[in-house]
């Protein structure tokens, strides 16, 4: 049986994310877990790291598709290779230039504390 479900509220980063606190009484799961909704919303794919702890990589364009390519046929799946991967490109190097915006975004949801958390990493002046 189908319900009608009520209308999803708009998510504004400023009221629904909430600062992450440290220590004991974090609310970690609750921040993470609004926190990915709205970077995947405001900046794309990238947002997916917050959940997949990784980079998330455009598909790879699989040539082996079309095994059967007839001479007539030949010119028109270059050239759809060929735009396939300027927009696999395109689309990644939308996604690094993203990188320091969300991060900025995701440091602006710090506690001070977690803030000194973050600073201790060992590799925080690597990806700071």
């Amino acid at each position: 049986r189908n319900f009608p479900r009520p209308p999803r509220k708009e998510l504004d980063s400023d009221k629904n994310v909430p600062i992450l606190t440290f220590g004991t009484n974090t609310n970690f799961a609750v921040f993470r877990e609004i926190l990915t909704l709205l970077c995947v919303e405001k900046y794309g794919d990238i947002g997916r790291l917050i959940i997949d702890d990784k980079y998330h990589a455009p598909d790879n364009i699989a040539p082996d598709e079309f095994t059967t390519i007839t001479e007539k046929l030949k010119d028109i799946y270059k050239a759809e290779m060929l735009s396939a991967a300027k927009d696999r490109r395109a689309l990644i190097s939308k996604m690094k230039r993203e990188r320091p915006n969300m991060y900025a975004y995701i440091f602006l949801k710090l506690s001070p504390e977690s803030e000194e958390e973050v600073k201790r990493h060992e590799d925080y002046s690597t990806f700071s």
